[in-house]
C-alpha cells in the first residue's frame, strides 16, 4: 500500500510539474509578442480650434434634437486626451467634427460655430471606430489575416512574403496568420486591424493623430498593456481616446480630459 501512495504521490507530482512547465512555456511566447508600434509624425500646427460649437439633429417632433452646444476645445500636436461622457452624449459626433466629416448644416444636421480643422487631419488621422472589429468580422471573418491583408491591397502591391512580414511586426506569425479572422482573440484582432490601417499610409507621412474609440475592450493583457505603452508616448503625434474600461483609463496618461455632456465640454487637468 505505501508503494502504491507513494507511486500515486509521485505521478500527482510529475502532472503538477508537466503543468507548470507548460504555464511557464505559454507565457515566454507571450513575452516573445512584439508590442505594437505605429510610426508617427508631429505636426507642425494646431491640428483643431472649436469656439462655441453646437450640433442638433432633426427629429420627428416639432423641434430638432440638441446633440451638445457651447463647446470650446483646441488639439495640439502632442495631445494625449482621454474624451469621457455619457452614451449619447456626442462623442462620436465631435469626433466626426475633428476629422472633417460633419462640417456643415444639412438637411438633417445643423452645425454652428466657428470650426478650424489643420489640412493635415483629413488624410493623417488613424481613426479606430467603436465598430471597428465587429464590421470586420462581418466582412472578412472566414478569411485569414494574410488573404485580408493581400485582398485589400491592390494586386501586385504586396507579395506574400512582405504581407507575414508586416503581420510579424504586429505579433500575427505562424498558426495567427493562417486561421480565420473570427477564431482569432480580440487582442489579435485589433493588432490585425491597425496593421492593414498602417498600410494606408505612405511611409513618408505618418498618421499625426491616432483616435481610438473603445480600442481595450476584450483585449488580452499584452495587448493593453502595449497599446498604453504606444499611447503614452512611443507614438509621436497626437492622441485622442474614447474608453469606459477603468483598468484602460487607469493606465493611459491623459494631459487632459474632455467631459463632453449637451451643455458643453467641461476640460480637467489630471
Amino acid at each position: 500500500k505505501a508503494d502504491k501512495s507513494a507511486a500515486s504521490r509521485l505521478k500527482q507530482l510529475k502532472k503538477q510539474q508537466n503543468a507548470l512547465q507548460e504555464n511557464v512555456r505559454q507565457q515566454t511566447i507571450v513575452d516573445r509578442v512584439k508590442p505594437i508600434q505605429i510610426p508617427g509624425s508631429v505636426a507642425s500646427s494646431t491640428l483643431a480650434v472649436l469656439e462655441n460649437v453646437a450640433v442638433s439633429f432633426d427629429a420627428d417632433g416639432p423641434s430638432p434634437t440638441n446633440v451638445f452646444q457651447n463647446v470650446e476645445l483646441r488639439l495640439e500636436p502632442t495631445d494625449r486626451i482621454l474624451l469621457a461622457g455619457e452614451n449619447g452624449s456626442g462623442k462620436s459626433t465631435l469626433i466626426k467634427i475633428l476629422l472633417g466629416q460633419l462640417s456643415a448644416s444639412g438637411e438633417s444636421c445643423s452645425v454652428t460655430g466657428d470650426v478650424r480643422l489643420n489640412g493635415a487631419l483629413t488624410n493623417r488621422s488613424l481613426y479606430f471606430p467603436q465598430t471597428a472589429i465587429s464590421d470586420l468580422l462581418r466582412a472578412h471573418g472566414r478569411q485569414s489575416a494574410i488573404e485580408f491583408l493581400m485582398s485589400k491591397n491592390s494586386p501586385g502591391s504586396l507579395t506574400e512574403t512582405k504581407v507575414r512580414h508586416h503581420l510579424g511586426d504586429f505579433g500575427l506569425t505562424r498558426d495567427a496568420a493562417l486561421r480565420p479572422l473570427a477564431t482569432l482573440s480580440a487582442g489579435q484582432q485589433v493588432r490585425l486591424w491597425l496593421a492593414q490601417k498602417l498600410l494606408e499610409f505612405p511611409k513618408e507621412e505618418p498618421p499625426c493623430l491616432l483616435i481610438l474609440d473603445e480600442i481595450s475592450e476584450n483585449v488580452d493583457v499584452e495587448t493593453r498593456n502595449s497599446l498604453t505603452n504606444l499611447l503614452n508616448g512611443a507614438f509621436d503625434g497626437a492622441v485622442l481616446v474614447v474608453s469606459h474600461d477603468d483598468d484602460f483609463c487607469r493606465t493611459f496618461e491623459p494631459q487632459e480630459i474632455w467631459n463632453l455632456s449637451p451643455e458643453g465640454i467641461r476640460i480637467d487637468y489630471p
